[in-house]
């Protein structure tokens, strides 16, 4: 007989059934050649029986425990192993005692943390109490295996955190513990760690990016569950948008409903040493912002309507309002794009907006209250703007491009198009910027002349730079295309991905792949375009991407 034509062809669910019975070698020689052969071909099946191979190998190091007396009773005697062998018996015409192998090992499970037997409920909840009011979910004795280690994309679908590799499978594994409805997240800059609202309870967890040791540390609604349509409101908006890690990923700030308002918290990472930085009872506080130093948070806080710049000082828990209207000018105007400027001084600089429009752009020095400048004119409004991370401004009024350079108090005109700026976007680095000029991707670099990079840009798509700002990605026609960037040149166009729209776009921290959400759902690609791998077809057309860094 032709041993290659007696392999029978298996499903992912038949083969994903038999895995456990290859990897302890019990299967019959057919059985097992098809698995192997269904294993070949099938990248989802190989990392799930990459990770029943991990968890085999975590069991073994486990040492071995003497189960306690009167263990055994306990067990068998639980009302749920009851109900499991009632339920037994309806099922066969005759109930088989359990043989002695079987007791051994039902008692070598149990003294080798109950793993399995937690992940079928056998013990209820899989809750346990720490002490300090931590609650800690899935994580002791759960049988919750680790996410594989190195850097993996974490995003929101379905009202759960998903977290897929960078390389290898491109299956999306569950972050977020099951039954949590995610309001909002963030992921610490070190990608170790990641905190989330919990929508239904209200409460905050962190849970590490590996998905071990998912913690209750703390609430935003007071303890209780929010009423329906909460995360619409204006505070649960801004609850849900107001996790911030500090730049030295010590510490998190993070809102939380205070009486009529909404008060400013900040903790450690671990969630201890929680101090409400500043309540607002009748308030509402918004867009926490740590400073690079990890010492100041800048905070906005709204009041009849009235919006007000604020400064809370870790060290001497002490809050000072730098502008008491983000913008004196226009009291219908909100701040956007808070940002820290860079040097000795703390100071901080914004933009206001209003239906759309940029209404100004503001700086004030931290140590002296309410000392809020106006960089630009009174009156003067702009169709877009973006900040550096030294603090430089650009700004596009229709085709008008002008810039107010660190230090500077007022706009300078550098250059007038041929048709209207959609898009400004500064490199990470700050030293140069990407431009959407009608259908024309050009770089900036001050001082220097503006460059033409490609044409047929999509006026409305994403623009993308890597971390270390040596490539940007945006959207041409119906492909992605990415170019490397040197002294605000570029070279070395690829076509990334054809027939896709994109709708966001984030580089992995190497700057070696490329998350895509589209239409289609999620693509990770390579920088050159060689390797294109679909992960999520189900993504919603909208949400945050994050890279995080597992093990």
């Amino acid at each position: 007989m032709d041993m290659d034509n007696d392999i029978r062809e298996l499903t992912c669910e038949q083969a994903e059934d038999e895995l456990s019975g290859y990897l302890d070698g019990v299967l019959d020689p057919p059985l097992r050649r098809a698995v192997e052969a269904h294993l070949a071909t099938c990248d989802r099946c190989q990392a799930i029986l990459a990770d029943f191979r991990r968890d085999d190998g975590m069991l073994r190091a486990l040492p071995f425990i003497e189960p306690p007396p009167g263990m055994r009773d306990r067990f068998f005697d639980s009302p749920r192993m009851i109900e499991l062998n009632r339920a037994r018996s309806r099922q066969r015409s005759f109930v088989t005692p359990l043989s002695a192998a079987l007791v051994a090992a039902a008692m070598l499970v149990v003294a080798l943390g109950g793993a399995l037997l937690f992940r079928q409920g056998v013990f209820g909840s899989q809750q346990a109490n720490i002490p300090g009011g931590i609650t800690a979910i899935g994580n002791i004795g759960s049988g919750v295996a680790p996410l594989t280690a190195g850097p993996r994309l974490i995003y929101a679908r379905g009202g759960a955190l998903w977290s897929v590799p960078e390389s290898g499978s491109p299956l999306a594994q569950q972050l977020s513990s099951a039954g949590m409805q995610v309001a909002g997240w963030s992921v610490s800059p070190n990608g170790r760690v990641v905190f989330y609202i919990d929508a239904r309870s209200g409460d905050l967890h962190t849970v590490r990016s590996d998905r071990l040791n998912d913690t209750v540390v703390g609430t935003v609604t007071g303890g209780k569950a929010p009423l329906s349509g909460f995360w619409r409101t204006p505070a649960g908006m801004a609850i849900a948008g107001g996790l911030a890690w500090s730049p030295d990923n010590t510490r998190v700030a993070y809102l939380a409903q205070s009486g009529t308002g909404v008060a400013l918290h900040e903790m450690n990472a671990t969630g201890a040493a929680d101090v409400v930085a500043r309540a607002a009872d009748g308030s509402v506080i918004g867009q926490p912002l740590w400073s690079a130093d990890s010492l100041y948070i800048a905070y906005t806080l709204t009041k009849g309507g009235a919006q007000s710049i604020w400064v809370y000082s870790v060290p001497t828990s002490q809050s000072l309002v730098v502008a008491s209207h983000s913008d004196a000018s226009n009291g219908a105007a909100v701040a956007s794009q808070l940002t820290w400027l860079p040097g000795n001084a703390p100071a901080i600089t914004w933009a206001t907006t209003d239906k759309g429009a940029v209404t100004g752009i503001f700086r004030s020095d931290v140590s002296k209250s309410d000392s809020a400048v106006h960089l630009t004119p009174a009156g003067a409004t702009y169709t877009t703007a973006d900040v550096s991370m030294s603090g430089g401004w650009l700004l596009a009024n229709g085709s008008e491009l002008s810039m107010i350079a660190p230090g500077q108090k007022a706009p300078q005109t550098i250059a007038t198009l041929a048709r209207p700026v959609a898009l400004l976007r500064w490199s990470p680095s700050g030293e140069t910027a990407a431009i959407i000029s009608g259908d024309t991707l050009l770089t900036l670099t001050p001082g220097h002349p503006l460059v033409s990079v490609a044409s047929r840009v999509a006026a409305g798509g994403p623009v993308a730079w890597s971390p270390d700002s040596a490539a940007i990605a945006w959207q041409s026609g119906d492909a992605v295309l990415s170019a490397q960037i040197h002294q605000g040149r570029a070279t070395g166009v690829h076509s990334i991905a054809l027939q896709t729209a994109a709708l966001a776009l984030s580089w992995a921290a190497d700057g070696q792949t490329l998350a895509v959400r589209s239409v289609a759902g999620l693509l990770l690609m390579s920088a050159d375009g060689a390797h294109v791998r679909a992960s999520d077809s189900h993504l919603a057309n909208s949400g945050l991407f994050a890279w995080s860094l597992a093990g």
